[in-house]
């Protein structure tokens, strides 16, 4: 599937007649370290083809992991995660020629605590090093981020 422009950049779906082809491994693990601490693992190498060419936006690698902390009587927890995101190719339409788009690393982290039976308070971070990076050309991610809010459950 990709994007079709009009000379008016309208823009519409359609389907290639090109061969395309994905070939690769994904691995996990979960460990379960104590009662309240895990960690979880995985990894992704990817060779994604069009007509023999590296597709654009698929990386060859990707990777994560997770490290998790749960309070013994589950009011409270946090996490840490690190998200690998290799380097990729992608257009620059404007110049008509392909880029590549440099490998990043992403830290988020968050946690929750309750407070009472039905209520609690959580948060995260993403992107907590506010590195600079992007998914799409020129297209700036969004730097360091931060959310919060409270939780009801009935």
């Amino acid at each position: 599937i990709y994007t079709v422009f009009s000379p008016t950049w309208v823009s519409r779906p359609a389907n290639r007649t090109t061969r395309s082809t994905q070939k690769g491994a994904e691995l996990t693990l979960a460990a379960r370290l104590s009662p309240q601490w895990s960690l979880d693992l995985a990894y992704t190498q990817l060779k994604a083809r069009e007509n023999r060419v590296r597709e654009i936006r698929r990386p060859n690698q990707t990777g994560s992991a997770t490290l998790s902390w749960r309070a013994t009587d589950d009011r409270a927890g946090a996490y840490l995660n690190a998200r690998y995101n290799g380097a990729m190719t992608d257009t620059d339409f404007a110049a008509g020629r392909t880029v590549t788009l440099k490998a990043y690393t992403l830290i988020n982290l968050g946690g929750d605590v309750a407070l009472g039976d039905h209520l609690s308070v959580y948060g995260r971070v993403e992107n907590a090093t506010d590195d600079r990076y992007e998914d799409v050309f020129s297209y700036v991610a969004p730097g360091r981020t931060a959310l919060f809010g409270l939780r009801f459950k009935h």
